[in-house]
């Protein structure tokens, strides 16, 4: 699973002031466990936002809240 890039995905999300829904894809035919999925997500995205994101993540997601007038990102802005 995509752990890394969807934690992106949801801080650029939430630098737009977007509400974001982790991707589960189901290649196998078997339901994914989305709570699980979720969680290992949203640990990510507080590791990034404590220890730096992707530098032209970071880049980016800087521009956006600018763009948009978000404040910076808080962990409890990424609650599943």
């Amino acid at each position: 699973m995509e752990v890394k890039p969807q934690a992106v995905e949801w801080i650029l999300s939430a630098s737009c002031g977007f509400r974001f829904q982790v991707s589960c894809d189901n290649l196998s035919g078997i339901e994914p466990d989305r709570a699980g999925f979720t969680r290992k997500v949203r640990e990510q995205v507080l590791v990034y936002l404590s220890e730096g994101m992707p530098p032209r993540a970071k880049i980016f997601s800087d521009a956006l809240r600018a763009f948009y007038d978000i404040a910076p990102l808080a962990p409890e802005s990424f609650e599943s």
